[in-house]
């Protein structure tokens, strides 16, 4: 009968500890979840704080091919004389800049200012140079002034 009671209690023992291991177990597995979701969570606003990044980017871009005056360069999209050129790139490239220079022009007869007054002016020195643009000293209209070429 003690042989029973002493077999009994140990495999009590026994359930008791796998009880316990496997509660523990738990618990280790419940903080990996959470640190995983604290890192999901992180990763999301990352995410969503760049996606409205891009967003206000790709924005920015389409206004700035409505003042280009409509797509170029897209897939798919066939700009004049750019299938003549042996470098795709570089007619690209000389469209653009030849877009750019033309609503230069476009945006300065706008304001009230000649093509001749653009025309007039008369760069002399290179007084400075930054990030965005360089700075010279000119004459416009026989009087000394700075320009500024972006």
């Amino acid at each position: 009968v003690t042989a029973a009671v002493i077999l009994g209690n140990l495999v009590l023992a026994v359930l008791i500890g796998t009880i316990m291991a496997s509660w523990a177990e738990q618990q280790r597995l419940l903080g990996d979840v959470l640190e995983s979701n604290v890192q999901l969570e992180k990763t999301t606003a990352k995410l969503q704080e760049e996606k409205l990044r891009l967003d206000a980017l790709l924005v920015r871009q389409y206004n700035l091919l409505a003042v280009l005056g409509g797509r170029s360069g897209g897939p798919g999209c066939k700009e004049a004389g750019s299938g003549s050129d042996s470098s795709p790139l570089g007619s690209k490239e000389g469209l653009t800049l030849e877009r750019i220079e033309n609503m230069r022009r476009q945006l300065a007869v706008n304001s009230n200012s000649s093509a001749q007054d653009l025309e007039s002016i008369q760069t002399l020195e290179l007084l400075g140079e930054g990030t965005f643009g360089k700075v010279y000293k000119g004459l416009w209209r026989g009087d000394s002034e700075s320009t500024w070429l972006l």
